[in-house]
C-alpha cells in the first residue's frame, strides 16, 4: 500500500521531501556553535557580501563535516515519513497548531543559545543567535527544521487518532464502571499488586530509602534539632514520623524509613492500579493494559522516585487519583455524582494540598474556571456537586493544616522566599550582568529584601536556592514595595535580561534534551560543610551495607544508560509528555474537545507553579507528576475524541 503511494506521488513533491529531509537532517541537530573562521582566506575577500557567503559555507562546511555516517538513515527515514505524511488526508493544521510548533521550535533555539559560551562582554545568549549573517542564517534554517518536523508529528498523531478512534465500535463511549464490568473494584487490586510488585525489587535495592535533604530536615525539626515549622507540611512531617518511630520502637531507625516508603508505595500503585483499570475498561478493544502497567512498573523515572522519602509521592498518588475521578465523573453515562465519588474527590483534593501545599492555588484556579464556565452555562458537562467537593476539600485542608499546626506548637508563618523564587532569579541575573549600571539606592532597596553580597556568584541559571535562601523573611511591606518598584524599573531596561532568566530555569521542560538527575542512597541529603545536619545519621545509626550502595550504584547506570537510548530514552523524559500534552491541546482546540480541554487544566495550571518555582531542570521529583498522569489524559482524550463527531478521516 505505501509503495503504491510513494510510486504515485507528484515528482515535484518528492523533490521537495528530499530536500525537507535534507534540510532536517543537517539542521535538527545543528547546536548553533559559533565558529572561528579561518582569517587566511576570509582577510583576502573584497567583496563584503561574498565574505559572508564564504563565511557561511564554511560554517556549514565545518557542521557537516562532523556529522556521523550514520544519519544517512536519519535521512532516509525523514523522507519517507515525509513523503508517508504528504498523501495523508487530513484537515489542515490551525493557527493554533502552527503556533504550537513555533512555540517549541523557539524553546530549541533558546536551549541551544543558553548552551553556547557568553564571550566576555557579551550580556544576552539570545544575541548569539543572530551575532551574525551566517549565525542568522543557521538559526533561520534551524528553527524551520523544527517547525517542519512539529508540524508533520502533529498531523501523524491526529490520523493516528482517527485510526485509533475507528477500533472501538461504540458510537458513544461511556466510563460507567458499574456497567461496563462489575469486577473492577477486584481488577483494581490485582494491577495495584501487579505494578507493586514489579517495584519490590527495586525497593530492596533501595533499602531502607532515598533520604534527601527535605526528608533530613522533617526528622530534624520533629526530633527537636530545629524548630518545628510548617514550610514541609506539617501532615507529611508527621507521617513520616510516625513511621520512623514505629521503626525506632521496634529497633532500627533504618526500618522506620522503609515503613515509610513502603506506605507511600503503595498509595502510588493504588491510583495505578485504578488507572489501568480505569482506562482497559474505557477503551476494551485496545489492550491498553499492555502499555500502561510497563509505563507505570517500569520506567526509571518511576522507579527513582518511589524510594524518595519525600512529601511528593503521597501527594502524586492523590493527585492522579484526583484527576482519574475528575475522568469518571465527566464521561460518566449519569450526571448524578454518587456520594463514593462525592468521598473519593473530598479526600484526594484535601490530602493532595496537605502533602503539597502548591496545591491550594491549583485547587482553587480550577474552582474559579469551573464556577465562572457553570455560571455562563458555557459547559455542561461539569457538574456543580464536584465543584462543591472542592470548595469544602480547600476548608477543610486549611482547617487540617492550621489544627495540626497548632497542636504541635508548629510555626506557621509561611516563607515567602518560595513564591518570589522567579522575580528573585530575575534580579539576581541582572546584577551579574548589569550590576554596573545600578546605583547604590537601587543596590540598597534590593539588599533589604534580597542579600545581594557575591549574588553574582551565587546565581545558578537552573537552580534558586542559592539566591532566594538570602532572602530577609522580616522585609517590610514598605521594603518589598520599594523592592519590587526597582524590580520593574529594571525590567525596562533590560526586559532581555529578565526573559532570558525565567527561560533558562524553566526551558527543560518543553524540550528533549534535558537527562534525568536522579537521587541515590540514604545519605542523598548528607552534607559535609553542615555537619550538624548529618548528625541524625549518626544518632540513628542510619547507614546501609556495601552490597546495597553498590546495587544501587549499578541501578543508576542502568537507567541512565537507558535515558541515552536514542527514541526509548524519550519514554522517560517528562518533557516528552509535556509536549504531547500541548499537541493535545491543539487538536482539541480544532476539534472542540471541551471535556479533554476542562480534564486537562488542573495538569496545566500545575505545570504554571513549576515554572514560577525554585527548581525545574533534571529534577524528577517536580516533573514526573506529567508522566503519572498522562494515561488518564491520553484515554479521556481518546475518548473525547471518539466522541466527536467532526472527525475527518484520511484516505
Amino acid at each position: 500500500m505505501f509503495s503504491k503511494n510513494f510510486i504515485n506521488q507528484d515528482k515535484k513533491i518528492v523533490v521537495v521531501n528530499f530536500l525537507k529531509a535534507l534540510l532536517l537532517t543537517v539542521f535538527l541537530d545543528n547546536r548553533l556553535t559559533v565558529l572561528k573562521v579561518n582569517t587566511m582566506i576570509y582577510d583576502q575577500i573584497d567583496n563584503r557580501i561574498l565574505q559572508r557567503i564564504y563565511y557561511f559555507l564554511y560554517d556549514i562546511s565545518a557542521h557537516i563535516s562532523g556529522i556521523p555516517i550514520t544519519y544517512i538513515f536519519m535521512f532516509v527515514g525523514l523522507f519517507f515519513l515525509l513523503t508517508w505524511t504528504a498523501h495523508l488526508t487530513t484537515k489542515r493544521l490551525t493557527i493554533i497548531q502552527h503556533l504550537i510548533s513555533t512555540f517549541f521550535s523557539m524553546m530549541i533555539l533558546f536551549k541551544y543559545a543558553l548552551d553556547l559560551t557568553l564571550p566576555v562582554n557579551q550580556t544576552s545568549y539570545f544575541y548569539l543567535l543572530v551575532s551574525s549573517t551566517s549565525q542568522f542564517i543557521k538559526t533561520f534554517l534551524t528553527f524551520v527544521s523544527w517547525y517542519i518536523l512539529f508540524n508533520t508529528v502533529q498531523r501523524i498523531l491526529e490520523v493516528l487518532l482517527i485510526r485509533v478512534s475507528k477500533v472501538s465500535k461504540d458510537e458513544n463511549i461511556i466510563m460507567s464502571l458499574e456497567i461496563k464490568k462489575k469486577n473492577w473494584k477486584k481488577d483494581i487490586l490485582k494491577n495495584t499488586f501487579i505494578v507493586f510488585f514489579l517495584w519490590l525489587p527495586f525497593l530492596i535495592i533501595d533499602y531502607p530509602g532515598v533520604l534527601i535533604y527535605d526528608g533530613v530536615t522533617q526528622i530534624m525539626q520533629y526530633n527537636g534539632y530545629d524548630p518545628l515549622r510548617t514550610d514541609h507540611p506539617i501532615s507529611s512531617t508527621l507521617l513520616l514520623n510516625y513511621c520512623f518511630n514505629i521503626g525506632k520502637f521496634i529497633g532500627s531507625g533504618n526500618l522506620g524509613l522503609f515503613i515509610y516508603v513502603l506506605v507511600q508505595s503503595l498509595s502510588l500503585a493504588f491510583s495505578f492500579g485504578a488507572v489501568i483499570t480505569w482506562a482497559t475498561i474505557s477503551f476494551d478493544k485496545i489492550n491498553l493494559k499492555k502499555i500502561f502497567i510497563p509505563m507505570c512498573g517500569l520506567l526509571p523515572v518511576v522507579l527513582t522516585f518511589i524510594p524518595l522519602i519525600s512529601k511528593d509521592i503521597i501527594f502524586a498518588s492523590m493527585f492522579v487519583l484526583l484527576n482519574l475521578l475528575l475522568a469518571i465523573i465527566l464521561f460518566n453515562q449519569s450526571s448524578k455524582l454518587t456520594l463514593g465519588l462525592f468521598i473519593g474527590v473530598l479526600l484526594s483534593s484535601t490530602i493532595s494540598m496537605l502533602f503539597r501545599k502548591n496545591v491550594l492555588y491549583v485547587i482553587i484556579l480550577f474552582i474559579v474556571i469551573s464556577a465562572i464556565l457553570l455560571a455562563f452555562n458555557k459547559s455542561k458537562f461539569i457538574n456543580k456537586y464536584f465543584v462543591l467537593a472542592l470548595l469544602i476539600s480547600v476548608v477543610l485542608f486549611k482547617g487540617i493544616d492550621t489544627g495540626l499546626g497548632k497542636l504541635y506548637d508548629a510555626n506557621t508563618d509561611g516563607l515567602r522566599r518560595e513564591s518570589l523564587s522567579l522575580p528573585f532569579q530575575q534580579t539576581a541575573r541582572y546584577i551579574k550582568y548589569h550590576g554596573d549600571e545600578m546605583t547604590s539606592d537601587e543596590k540598597k532597596k534590593i539588599d533589604r529584601v534580597l542579600k545581594i553580597d557575591n549574588i553574582d556568584e551565587r546565581y545558578n541559571p537552573k537552580l534558586s536556592n542559592n539566591v532566594k535562601d538570602y532572602h530577609n523573611e522580616n522585609a517590610s511591606k514598605e521594603e518589598l514595595k520599594e523592592y519590587f518598584f526597582t524590580w520593574i524599573d529594571e525590567f525596562f531596561k533590560h526586559p532581555v535580561t529578565y526573559f532570558e532568566a525565567t527561560i533558562d530555569q524553566n526551558v527543560s521542560l518543553f524540550t528533549l534534551f534535558t537527562k534525568n538527575e536522579y537521587f541515590t542512597h540514604l545519605t542523598a541529603g548528607y552534607r559535609e560543610a553542615i555537619p550538624r545536619r548529618n548528625q541524625i545519621y549518626e544518632d540513628y545509626n542510619l547507614k546501609v551495607s556495601k552490597t546495597h550502595w553498590t546495587l544501587q550504584e549499578i541501578k543508576l547506570k542502568v537507567f541512565q544508560i537507558f535515558d541515552r537510548i536514542p527514541g526509548l530514552g524519550l519514554l522517560d523524559n517528562p518533557s516528552t509528555y509535556i509536549i504531547v500534552l500541548f499537541l493535545f491541546w491543539g487538536i482539541s482546540i480544532k476539534y472542540k474537545l471541551k471535556r479533554f480541554i476542562y480534564i486537562s487544566l488542573p495538569t496545566f495550571i500545575m505545570l504554571l507553579t513549576l515554572i514560577a518555582g525554585p527548581v525545574v531542570q533534571g529534577y524528577t521529583r517536580y516533573t514526573a507528576l506529567f508522566i503519572f498522569v498522562f494515561p488518564i489524559l491520553f484515554v479521556s482524550f481518546l475518548i473525547d475524541f471518539q466522541n466527536n463527531k467532526k472527525k475527518r478521516t484520511y484516505r
